[in-house]
């Protein structure tokens, strides 16, 4: 078992820095704040960011279920080149009964995008139960009252919501040598505890 002090524990955090799991260290992007919920269905609400580079594992989204007792529904997102230009790929998952803000994620593996580059996503629903986590970031005059996700910017049917984020992550694959570099961090703190 590892101790929670000395050379052991700077030698898993450099391991865990490494390969980008202690922050968003390998590119992840993470907006968490949440201050309220919209409804899909027939609105589709998407998000624009500003990608950090390499290939995404999945595209998540704050979802909740407003009347969870009438079944299971699905939820599609859409990735895009640019503010809703080109797709690139589309994801469909089934939302089960019972589920409350958490994250939704969708497999976007195998979609490598270009760091500094705008991407966005749009989030649809076959119900109008479906709701999705929201950010209120800034007053209307544009003075800001709490975090903003600086890389893009919520729509709603393709209208910008310039004070509004959605409360979402994009999170990337790992670099093939970071789980390498992970284990040979432990292996050594392990040995040096020893």
């Amino acid at each position: 078992m590892l101790g929670l002090n000395g050379k052991a524990n700077g030698t898993l955090a450099g391991a865990l820095i490494a390969c980008g799991i202690a922050g968003s260290a390998h590119g992840d992007i993470v907006q968490s704040e949440f201050d309220g919920r919209v409804m899909m269905g027939t609105h589709v609400r998407g998000q624009s960011f500003t990608a950090e580079g390499g290939e995404i594992g999945v595209i998540s989204a704050s979802i909740t279920d407003g009347n969870p007792h009438f079944g299971i529904f699905e939820i599609t997102v859409n990735l895009y080149e640019g503010i809703f230009d080109t797709l690139i790929d589309t994801k469909i998952v089934t939302m089960t009964d019972g589920y409350s803000d958490f994250w939704a994620d969708f497999d976007f593996s195998g979609n490598v995008l270009d760091a500094g580059e705008v991407y966005s996503f749009d989030v649809a629903s076959t119900s109008g139960r479906g709701m999705i986590g929201t950010h209120n970031h800034s007053y209307s005059n544009g003075t800001p009252h709490s975090p903003d996700y600086e890389g893009g910017d919520m729509y709603s049917n393709g209208d910008i919501y310039e004070h509004h984020d959605l409360t979402f992550r994009v999170l990337q694959v790992p670099a093939p040598g970071a789980l390498g570099v992970l284990a040979g961090g432990l292996a050594l703190a392990a040995r040096r505890r020893r």
